[in-house]
């Protein structure tokens, strides 16, 4: 028996280059799902079975606040992965909606988010996982209004063309500076994608904006955010500051977050019930809110005296690698953190995102060389009427003046199944040097 056995489809919830995403409803109980279809086609049987195992890791993610995964089916060229449905919908509608109104969300309103995605994704990390993609839009609500942590892109486990460790996925407001370095994705940089989630439910904006991707990697790793609003207490904005600090060893680890006593009322045991531990959420998500002010904040505690989080920055919404590789041993840890491994991953031999133009523009190598060299790298990457297609469209971009992040956005929509923002940027430097020659 397969999927249509178990599930019919209500309606479309999202497309992407990845597949389709649906609404489904159970036939025997009634219950809503989402169910996730990812194409397979033109995967190696490895490849597939690797998937599979993948799917059976996410269904043992058992979490109050983790978006489970009920099931999977293997059918033609798509697998297929069942989920929970969270009603409420994505926190970056609830962040856009407060944003519209300018109405700041509350300290413990902010507290009790925050505690509960500490608790999830130190969970995470304690399973050996990487999220690899925590984003606002990637954090959903329950209907009792609680947060969920979800989509671990199961797609991009799919895709075995680039390494995960390395590779961009999205659009990149929460990318880590040791990412845009083109250091190897840890958990730590999970930990820095969770504070840009928290500095933009305090601010109501993303920490930077940029109309480039490459002024946005240079925004991320050399300058800092606007100051939080002082309407929250200076302890929360310090944990939210030591979970954006620069140097990845200086950063704040889940366990470090979930011990810090700034939210210790609102942490609780995942494995007790979510009614009994935590506050009505949902009242403060979907009523009208108060605005933030100081006499609505919690009291300030004594907390992170003599720390200094002067060095912090954060990024836009690019698509970093979403899940860690099947093998638990395969996470690459901190190696300052209190994880009970240190692992390393294979390095990256690809040049840095900063600034890459640049990078070749110093080799020793002649600009024609250097030229010869790509366009051999990229022949041997892209089919030629590919390569073609991809260079005619970059190159028109360009002359129109179309923002680069808009281009690569686009080219990764069409053909992310097989492709990397890497293998577009080769392209793009092609035309570089041939134009500056």
């Amino acid at each position: 028996m397969g999927y249509s056995d178990f599930y019919c489809e209500i309606d479309v919830i999202g497309n992407g280059a990845y597949g389709q995403c649906m609404l489904v409803q159970e036939i025997v109980t009634g219950r809503k799902y989402v169910a996730k279809k990812i194409h397979t086609l033109g995967l190696s049987n490895e490849e597939v079975e690797r998937s599979k195992l993948e799917a059976d890791l996410l269904k043992q993610m058992r979490h109050p606040h983790i978006v489970s995964y009920k099931d999977s089916f293997f059918e033609g060229h798509k697998v297929i992965i069942i989920m929970e449905y969270c009603e409420g919908g994505d926190l970056a509608k609830l962040i856009k909606k407060h944003a519209d109104t300018m109405m700041k969300f509350t300290e413990p309103q902010v507290l009790i988010m925050l505690s509960q995605l500490v608790s999830a994704l130190e969970f995470v990390h304690s399973r050996k996982i990487l999220h690899r993609d925590i984003k606002t839009s990637n954090i959903f609500l329950s209907a009792d209004g609680s947060l969920k942590l979800g989509d671990f892109g199961i797609s991009k486990v799919l895709n075995s063309s680039v390494d995960l460790a390395y590779t961009l996925v999205g659009t990149p407001l929460n990318m880590s500076p040791e990412l845009c370095n083109h250091q190897p994705y840890a958990t730590k940089s999970d930990v820095w994608a969770l504070g840009c989630v928290f500095y933009e439910i305090c601010a109501l904006k993303a920490p930077f904006a940029s109309l480039g991707l490459l002024s946005l990697v240079n925004k991320i790793t050399k300058e800092s955010p606007d100051p939080l609003p002082d309407c929250y207490s200076e302890n929360l904005k310090e944990l939210i500051y030591s979970m954006l600090i620069k140097d990845a060893d200086a950063r704040m680890s889940t366990k470090e977050l979930a011990s810090d006593p700034v939210f210790a009322d609102f942490l609780f045991n995942p494995m007790q019930s979510i009614e009994s531990n935590i506050p009505n959420f949902r009242d403060s998500c979907f009523n009208p809110l108060e605005l933030c002010n100081p006499e609505t904040a919690l009291p300030t505690l004594n907390v992170f005296e003599g720390e200094n989080a002067d060095e912090l920055s954060v990024g836009e919404e690019f698509v970093g690698s979403s899940v860690s590789d099947v093998d638990a041993t395969d996470i690459p840890q901190d190696e300052r953190s209190n994880d009970d491994e240190n692992v390393v991953i294979e390095s990256n031999s690809g040049p840095s995102l900063l600034s890459p133009i640049k990078k070749s523009r110093k080799s020793y190598k002649p600009e024609t060389q250097i030229l010869d060299s790509k366009k051999s790298d990229a022949y041997s990457k892209f089919p030629k009427a590919l390569f073609w297609e991809i260079y005619e469209f970059i190159k028109q971009q360009r002359k129109l003046k179309v923002y680069e992040d808009i281009i690569f956005s686009t080219l990764l929509e069409k053909y992310a199944d097989c492709y990397c923002i890497k293998d577009f940027l080769l392209v793009d430097q092609i035309i570089y040097y041939e134009e500056n020659l």
